[in-house]
């Protein structure tokens, strides 16, 4: 579910409904569903329903692909608890691709804070090493959010 604090507080509900076929001679991961994936994530207070269309791993490259359509439900909370959350989504929100990519169609990413810079892919490789929550590579494009620097 990925790398990230939030991340530790997910979980699939039901991971029954989820079928991984690993194609040895390809290299990749493929997972399929026979449902509706219920995932629960309690860091921002939501359950997901996925519909999952398609998901790919490329084991070697370890690039993971997907596709589908969520549903998001609020999680039943006091008013306490709300705001916590409401919090941790606007700092989950502030820096994420989503983000950029607002900005970018609004013409205001750098206003919003980001900063992009051509690169290497060797030198992306690099930096991501050394700070992986500092961006995200976009073609051959680093593109910097300096909250998170």
């Amino acid at each position: 579910m990925g790398e990230t604090t939030n991340s530790k507080k997910c979980r699939i509900v039901n991971p029954e409904v989820i079928n991984l076929v690993h194609d040895k001679k390809a290299g990749i991961l493929n997972a399929y569903k026979d449902d509706i994936i219920i995932i629960e994530n309690k860091a921002l207070g939501y359950t997901i329903r996925y519909s999952l269309t398609n998901f790919s791993y490329q084991i070697e490259q370890d690039n993971a692909s997907f596709l589908g359509n969520g549903a998001f439900e609020e999680l039943p909370a006091d008013e306490k608890q709300k705001e916590d959350w409401e919090a941790a989504r606007v700092k989950a929100y502030h820096g994420s691709i989503m983000h950029f990519f607002r900005g970018l169609y609004k013409g205001d990413a750098r206003r919003e804070g980001f900063i992009s810079l051509a690169c290497s892919h060797s030198l992306a490789g690099l930096c991501f090493q050394c700070r992986p929550q500092c961006f995200h590579i976009i073609t051959n494009f680093l593109v910097f959010y300096p909250g998170v620097i």
